[in-house]
C-alpha cells in the first residue's frame, strides 16, 4: 500500500535520515529512548559494576537485583566479548555484546552474563 501525503503512516525519511546520521560517534550508534514528553519513565537508578571473575560461568546481572527493576542497562567496558541471556547463557547461545558495546532490556530479572576471558567487568544500570 503507497503512503499518502498527510496520511497516518506520512514521515519525513530526509529527517529521519539526518537524525539516525547525526547520532552516528565514532562509528557507534548513540541512541536515547524516553517516554512521551521527553521525560525518563524510571524514578529510581542503580549503578553497579559486574565481575565476570571465571571464563565461561554465567554471573547473574547484578547478583542482588534492585526491587520492581523495569529495565537494565549493560555496557562491556572490557576489552573481550560479553553474552548476554537468561541463566544457562554460554559464549555459543548467548546474544553477542562486544567491547564498548551497550545493551537496554525491558527485563524485571533473570539476565545473565558469561565471557570468554576471566576477571572481565561490565557495568550495570538498573532503572525503576
Amino acid at each position: 500500500m503507497p503512503i499518502e501525503q498527510g496520511g497516518a503512516d506520512n514521515f519525513d525519511v530526509r529527517s529521519f535520515l539526518q537524525t539516525i546520521a547525526g547520532a552516528i560517534v565514532d562509528g557507534k550508534m548513540q541512541c536515547d529512548v524516553l517516554s512521551g514528553g521527553g521525560s525518563s519513565p524510571f524514578t529510581t537508578y542503580v549503578n553497579t559494576v559486574v565481575t565476570l571473575t571465571s571464563a565461561g560461568t554465567a554471573y547473574k546481572l547484578p547478583s542482588s537485583e534492585l526491587s520492581g527493576r523495569k529495565a537494565i542497562q549493560i555496557y562491556n567496558k572490557s576489552a573481550y566479548d560479553v553474552f548476554i541471556g537468561g541463566s544457562s547463557v554460554s559464549t555459543t547461545n548467548g546474544i553477542l555484546l562486544p567491547p564498548g558495546g551497550v545493551m537496554n532490556l525491558d527485563a524485571e530479572s533473570g539476565i545473565y552474563a558469561v565471557c570468554a576471558t576471566d576477571a572481565q567487568d561490565i557495568n550495570i544500570m538498573e532503572m525503576k
